[in-house]
């Protein structure tokens, strides 16, 4: 299980960083894996550029076979309103993985172990 913190502010460069990292980790697996996001400090504060980004790095490792391992994705946090935009969001975006927002940890926790 891939653990990803959010922090509530980060830099384009530390996105970029992050990014560059998952897929330095999971570049180079033979098996499946899950991931488990968690934004401890409230919802991140994402710009338009940083979301841009992150779309385009999704669709990128769909296209090139980065993401080909990924099982489940998991979001947590305790903020209904981020959950409610990240599962109309999810509605929209063809992913070939399930991915869902929970607001406890052991929630998702429990939902990835169905994998």
């Amino acid at each position: 299980m891939l653990h990803i913190t959010w922090h509530r502010q980060f830099s384009d460069a530390a996105l970029d960083t992050a990014i560059a990292r998952h897929d330095k980790i999971v570049g180079g697996l033979s098996s499946t894996y899950l991931t488990l996001h968690e934004a401890p400090d409230g919802a991140p504060s994402i710009s338009a550029r940083q979301r841009q980004r992150i779309r385009q790095w999704l669709d990128e490792g769909d296209r090139d076979g980065t993401h080909r391992q990924l099982r489940r994705a998991a979001f947590v946090t305790d903020s209904a309103i981020v959950r409610g935009v990240l599962t109309a969001v999810l509605w929209f975006g063809e992913r070939h993985y399930p991915m869902k927002s929970f607001e406890k940890r052991t929630q998702a926790l429990d939902w990835l172990r169905q994998a």
